[in-house]
This record gives structure tokens, C-alpha cells and sequence, in this order.
């Protein structure tokens, strides 16, 4: 009986050998290279020798074994022959089978490409300029300081620039991304310094404080619109007859903060107030205690006791109160 059980168990052995080794003894041949370059991020065995073998599908198997971890995209790193024996173990293979010569070690190197920090600049300046101008000006944009150059896996490139924040100010940052084969490898924030000039509505002499600007007060001008906050006025005849907030210098860009409207009714001017009360309408004398505007609310007081009460001014400078 015992004959008999170890007769059966040497064919299912033979079989399990098959399979380990899939080329007859010394069928396998490796020529390993010193240095291989890689695409990663595996470095498999047929990136770092050629491999011949009777059998296609081993020899196809073996070629696909992966034996390390790719470098970065441009680095190098050793990788000990000794390792390889060891993948070729855990993938069925006898490296005592194997015809080799085994270096001690192989210098692998992951391909790449490289972006120049050039190229990222441009790519920010053209989404700078793509973007629409409130103010429809010509801008003149400089980096402020030049990244460096992208190191990337080899594959299909496609630079995205997002540009950060609004108009205001002159600095502005662009975040340029590098996709390779689809997917977003590295990205950059990238500073620019963007002066902007449009044609403006300038102060043509001296204007001064609380003065009502008349047409020939203004001209226009090519003015840098960069740092400025309020919204310059591009028609001067916009600006007649406005009133200057502050003294304006000849030459001075002017905004909608350094002008108003000219108010209807002036401090301490007296005016006659209307009070209606349905179909009663009456009359009384009041002085203005501040400036009012048309169309907008006027702080009066009475002329006889001083009291102070709101009215509200209409276009034509009437002063009315209603219940």
C-alpha cells in the first residue's frame, strides 16, 4: 500500500515543476544590462535585460515581472542583481536556471521631460491677457520672479493656468498646472506685476474743492489705471457738472470718488418746506443743516424753534414732508 501511494504522488510533483519553470533547464537566457532608462512607475525585468526564451508566453511572463519601484522622473537609482534573483523566485522562476551573468548592480533612470520655467511664465501671461478688462485696457505684465523648471514623466503635455483674485492692485498670481496623459503632475503659483492704461477723463487745470466742474475743465488722457480702486470715467462729458469732493491737480486722473453730484439745496441755505397731510398742503421756512443731493433725503431745521426733523428733496430741489 505504501509503494502504491508514493508511485501516485511523483506524477502531481512532475506537474508542479512544469509549472515553476516553464523553460527547460537552462532555456532562459538574460543579458542584463549595466544602466536602463524606464518609463515607471514599475521598472519590470524587461526594462533592464532582454530576455530569451524558447517558450513565448514565459518568456512574455518574464519580461513583465515587476522588479522595483521606478526613481523619480529624471533620477537614477541602484538596483541590486540580487533582488532581481528574488522577483524571479517569487514569479516561479529558478534563477539557478537562469543563464546570466549577474552585475552587481543596475543603474536605472526613469525618462522625463522637462518644462522650462519660461513656458510656465508664458502660459500664466497668456490666461492674464484672455481674461476680459472692466476698464477695456491695454496691460503691460512682467514676472515678478521666474519658477523653475517642471521635471515630468514623459507623456502627452497640456499646461492649465488659472489665474487667482480680480483686477484691483498690480500684483496677480496664476496657478499653472501640468498635466501629463490626463492627469495633473506638478503645479506652480506664479506672481506677475500688471500695469494697466486706458484712456481716461483727466483734470485739464487745478480744480479745487466743492468746485463745479464745467466741460472745459476736462480733457483726456492715457493714464495707468492699475492700483486704482474706484472706476475712473472714460467720457469727460460724464464729469461736467460734477462737483469736486477735494482739490484736484491738473493732469489728475478722476474717479467716482473724487466727484459728486452738486447738491440742490446748499448748509444754511433757507428753504420752504412742503407738509402734506393728504389733500392739505402747508408751507414752512426752514434752513438747511447739511448739503442735500436731488432725489435724496435733506437734515433741516425749523426756522422759529431750531428744532431738527428729515425732508426729502426732489429733482428740481422742493423740499417736501409726508406723514
Amino acid at each position: 500500500m505504501m509503494k502504491l501511494a508514493v508511485a501516485k504522488a511523483v506524477p502531481a510533483l512532475a506537474v508542479v515543476v512544469a509549472v515553476a519553470l516553464p523553460c527547460p533547464a537552462g532555456g532562459i537566457r538574460l543579458d542584463i544590462a549595466p544602466a536602463a532608462m524606464v518609463s515607471g512607475p514599475q521598472v519590470l525585468l524587461g526594462d533592464v535585460a532582454a530576455v530569451t526564451c524558447d517558450d513565448a508566453q514565459a518568456a512574455a511572463k518574464l519580461r513583465a515581472i515587476p522588479v522595483a519601484s521606478a526613481p523619480m522622473p529624471g533620477k537614477s537609482r541602484p538596483l541590486d542583481s540580487q533582488y532581481i534573483k528574488v522577483r524571479l523566485r517569487q514569479h516561479g522562476f529558478d534563477p539557478q536556471q537562469v543563464q546570466a551573468e549577474w552585475p552587481d548592480r543596475v543603474l536605472v533612470t526613469t525618462r522625463c521631460m522637462v518644462v522650462s520655467g519660461a513656458d510656465l511664465v508664458s502660459t500664466g501671461e497668456q490666461a492674464l491677457r484672455a481674461q476680459p478688462d472692466p476698464a477695456d485696457a491695454q496691460i503691460a505684465i512682467t514676472c515678478s520672479r521666474a519658477p523653475s523648471d517642471m521635471v515630468l514623466p514623459e507623456g502627452a503635455l497640456e499646461l492649465k493656468a488659472e489665474p487667482l483674485g480680480g483686477f484691483a492692485g498690480t500684483s496677480r498670481l496664476v496657478k499653472v498646472t501640468a498635466c501629463v496623459n490626463g492627469e495633473a503632475q506638478s503645479s506652480q503659483t506664479i506672481c506677475y506685476q500688471v500695469r494697466r492704461f486706458a484712456a481716461v477723463a483727466v483734470a485739464g487745470k487745478q480744480i479745487e474743492r466743492g468746485q463745479v466742474i464745467a466741460a472745459e475743465d476736462v480733457s483726456t488722457a492715457r493714464c495707468e489705471v492699475s492700483a486704482t480702486s474706484a472706476q475712473p470715467f472714460a467720457d469727460p462729458a460724464e464729469v461736467a457738472g460734477m462737483r469736486a469732493r477735494r482739490t484736484l491737480r491738473a493732469g489728475e486722473m478722476i474717479t467716482c470718488a473724487v466727484v459728486d453730484e452738486p447738491p440742490v439745496i446748499e448748509r444754511g441755505q433757507k428753504v420752504w418746506v412742503t407738509v402734506v397731510c393728504g389733500a392739505i398742503r402747508i408751507q414752512a421756512e426752514a434752513i438747511a443743516a447739511e448739503d442735500a443731493p436731488a432725489n435724496g433725503p435733506a437734515r433741516l431745521k425749523n426756522a422759529s424753534s431750531g428744532d431738527s426733523f428729515t425732508a426729502q428733496v426732489d429733482r428740481d430741489g422742493r423740499v417736501f414732508v409726508t406723514p
